[in-house]
C-alpha cells in the first residue's frame, strides 16, 4: 500500500510542510511515472483528488491554493491500512450521533405537539 501514487505525493508533502497546488501537481505528475521536464499545469481531474484528501482531513488547505499536512495525513504515512479503518469508525460515529440527534428534536417537536394539542381539546371543551 506504500507504493500507491497517494502515499508517494503525501509524503512528498510531509517533506516540505506547504505546498502549492502547483507543487501537488508536479508530485502527482512524477508518481505516475512521468517526467517533471514534461509538466505542464493543468487543472484537469487534480482538483477531485486533492479535494477527497482534504475531505479525508489528510491535508488541509491553509490559504488560497496552499496546503500542508494534518496529523491525520501522518497517520496516514505510518499505517494506511489502519487510517482507513480508523476514518470508517469516525465517520460511523459522526453519523450515529447525527441521527440521535435528529431523532431527539423530532422527539421533542412530537412532544410539544402533543402538549399543544391537549392545550387545545381543552379549551375547545370548556
Amino acid at each position: 500500500m506504500k507504493n500507491t501514487i497517494k502515499y508517494k505525493v503525501i509524503s512528498q508533502v510531509a517533506k516540505k510542510k506547504t505546498c502549492t497546488r502547483r507543487d501537488l501537481q508536479k508530485f502527482i505528475w512524477v508518481a505516475q511515472g512521468f517526467d517533471i521536464k514534461n509538466f505542464t499545469y493543468r487543472q484537469g481531474y487534480y482538483s477531485t483528488n486533492i479535494l477527497s484528501w482534504v475531505r479525508d482531513k489528510i491535508i488541509d488547505r491553509v490559504d488560497r491554493g496552499v496546503y500542508k499536512i494534518t496529523n491525520h495525513g501522518k497517520r496516514f504515512l505510518r499505517d494506511p491500512k489502519n487510517f482507513y479503518i480508523h476514518n470508517r469508525c469516525m465517520k460511523a460515529e459522526r453519523i450515529a450521533d447525527t441521527m440521535s440527534e435528529r431523532f431527539r428534536i423530532y422527539y421533542r417537536k412530537s412532544i410539544v405537539l402533543e402538549e399543544k394539542l391537549k392545550r387545545i381539546q381543552q379549551i375547545t371543551e370548556q
